[in-house]
């Protein structure tokens, strides 16, 4: 499944992470990966710590960091994806339930 606008996301809740030099480390216990990321990664990652719609994450992100809203949703839905990929994401759906 690709992620849509409607879509909602959250992390794996077996994932574990810590902050190593201001760059945060997560591993996914299920297929034991890891993957490092930087401050905005990292601001992502602590906003879908529970379900979050993916349009109203990047709506969020443009304004916290006044950037152009096209620009940061397709960084967005390339990160999750790439989330995805390394086991560290789930998708809910278009709805909650």
């Amino acid at each position: 499944m690709t992620f849509t606008m409607d879509t909602f996301v959250s992390r794996v809740p077996d994932s574990m992470s810590t902050e190593v030099d201001g760059d945060l480390v997560i591993l996914g216990m299920s297929t034991s990966s890891y993957i490092a990321l930087d401050p905005i990664g990292k601001r992502i990652w602590e906003r879908i710590e529970g379900p979050v719609r993916v349009e109203d994450l990047c709506q969020g992100l443009a304004q916290e960091y006044r950037g152009p809203l096209e620009q940061i949703t397709a960084d967005v839905l390339k990160f999750l994806q790439d989330l995805k990929v390394e086991g560290l994401v789930q998708e809910h759906g278009q709805t909650l339930g």
